[in-house]
């Protein structure tokens, strides 16, 4: 904490302290929802949390107006946090339910889990093709590439995840995957 205040920029400390208060909002939020039987979508908003906390520093750091072509691998990776939280819910749909634990897998059930998550994957993929027409020519081919081959990864871990949903590295797959 002390290294942060005095290595990073001012701006930078401010951003991240602003999303530490929405972070905490959240959690009073999920647990007044949760009292409640309000149901929230909190896989999307941790994506949408986990990645603005990788980007925003580096965006502010050189404080410069994201090109277009960014601003679509910047959703591409919000889509892949959402996907891996959904996969995740869906994993541990039958334990959230013993703990009366509320998800998107135990909110909507498993067959709408999973037609959402294949309808992020096509959206991603679509993405990455207009991320491709975009940025080829801006150096940013290697990026989609990396983004393609974690979207291919997806999607067979999805495709297999009624043989591997029983194997314990199913899991790590899922979390070491995003």
């Amino acid at each position: 904490l002390i290294c942060s205040f005095s290595c990073f920029d001012w701006l930078i400390i401010k951003s991240g302290l602003l999303l530490g208060v929405l972070v905490a909002f959240y959690l009073v939020f999920v647990f007044v929802a949760r009292k409640h039987n309000f149901y929230f979508q909190k896989e999307l908003f941790v994506s949408l949390v986990y990645v603005s906390g990788i980007w925003f520093a580096p965006l502010i750091w050189y404080g410069i107006t994201p090109q277009p072509v960014v601003l679509v691998i910047f959703i591409i990776f919000f889509l892949f946090g959402w996907i891996d939280g959904l996969m995740i819910a869906s994993l541990d749909r039958q334990r959230d339910l013993q703990d009366h634990q509320i998800s998107f897998a135990t909110y909507y059930g498993n067959r709408t889990t999973d037609y959402f998550i294949v309808t992020l994957l096509l959206l991603n993929a679509l993405l990455l093709v207009l991320g491709f027409v975009m940025g080829w020519n801006d150096n940013f081919r290697n990026e989609f590439i990396m983004l393609l081959l974690i979207d291919i990864a997806f999607i067979i871990l999805f495709s297999q995840r009624k043989r591997l949903y029983e194997k314990p590295f199913y899991r790590f797959l899922l979390e070491m995957i995003f």
